[in-house]
């Protein structure tokens, strides 16, 4: 092909923006329109917040669409929104080779799936079929698993079940949450995608089957998913706090206000006060600058960072500096 290939890229958040960058940036790719969600208003002033991909699709000078939904858009009798109108009218027009959905947030109907000429690409970060749905890191992480995938699948209607153009093995250190391996998997996905596209160009590239055993989904993470157990294990909590960091953040009550616990590591032993290690009850080291939470199997945890309800973030130190009676001091 001597022209560029022609590419409508469907993002929302942060984690698209590098994929949408990357494509931007290849030679061989011409983005031709971006579809992103809606404009959100922020509580605080009333106004209105384009998504991070929004943002960067004006940077970038590509024509940017958000229509409210993408439902019935080809029906000539249906009322579409403004957006959207926009959007079909493009449509008309312009056919393009590749559409790339990468945590666009809306449903793509069946009908815009046959839209591009080549191929309707998604990058999808797990070991498909190991965690299909909307949260597929966060989930990675909670389960404490050491090695994850980022994967170019065909976009179809069945929920992340299309065929795998390409896969990446990545693996995942202890240190690392969601914010961390997000941003490492936003890059490799783009990389691997624009690869994709130029591969299908060159070499009519195919993909390859899903194998539908040992399937899993990973569902959006609710508010009562955030609230921590303090009789779960020690490695449990510690999975959930590296899986919701930086948001949307594990949590548990401190003195009838919520806190938020922003940082913390799993430990084998510690330096404490007492032999009797209590649920949820909070415990320093005899230099005062390391808190410990009781967990289940009478085991520990080491709070690194943590905010109260209406407080700045503070390291642990400065939260025990401000303790006056550890021997009531519990989470719960």
């Amino acid at each position: 092909m001597n022209n560029k290939a022609s590419v409508y890229f469907f993002g929302s958040p942060e984690f698209s923006v590098p994929t949408l960058c990357e494509l931007f940036s290849c030679e061989r790719i011409e983005v031709k329109a971006v579809i992103t969600q809606p404009e959100k208003i922020r509580s605080r002033g009333h106004n209105k917040v384009l998504t991070s991909v929004g943002i960067k699709a004006e940077e970038l000078l590509i024509p940017l669409f958000s229509p409210i939904s993408l439902k019935n858009l080809m029906d000539q009798t249906n009322e579409q929104d403004e957006e959207a109108f926009r959007f079909k009218n493009f449509l008309s027009n312009n056919k393009p080779d590749f559409c790339v959905l990468v945590a666009y947030g809306k449903l793509i109907p069946e009908e815009l799936l046959k839209l591009p000429k080549l191929a309707f690409l998604n990058i999808h970060p797990s070991k498909l079929p190991r965690w299909r749905g909307a949260a597929p890191i966060q989930h990675t992480l909670m389960n404490g698993e050491k090695d994850t995938e980022v994967c170019i699948i065909e976009l179809i209607k069945e929920l992340d079940a299309g065929p795998i153009y390409k896969k990446e093995s990545v693996e995942i250190s202890d240190q690392e949450n969601y914010g961390d391996l997000s941003e490492r998997l936003g890059a490799i996905g783009a990389r691997l995608v624009t690869d994709t596209i130029l591969e299908i160009l060159d070499n009519d590239l195919k993909p390859t089957p899903q194998e539908d055993l040992e399937t899993t989904y990973a569902s959006k993470i609710k508010k009562e998913d955030t609230i921590i157990n303090w009789n779960w294990s020690a490695n449990k909590i510690t999975n959930l706090v590296r899986a919701l960091s930086p948001q949307p953040v594990a949590r548990t009550t401190f003195k009838n206000k919520s806190c938020k616990i922003l940082s913390c590591t799993e430990i084998n032993s510690a330096d404490i006060t007492t032999d009797i290690i209590e649920i949820g009850k909070l415990y320093k080291d005899k230099i005062n600058k390391n808190l410990f939470v009781g967990c289940g199997n009478k085991e520990l945890i080491s709070i690194n960072e943590l905010q109260i309800e209406g407080k700045n973030p503070v390291k642990a130190a400065e939260f025990l500096n401000g303790l006056q009676d550890m021997t009531k001091a519990y989470f719960t």
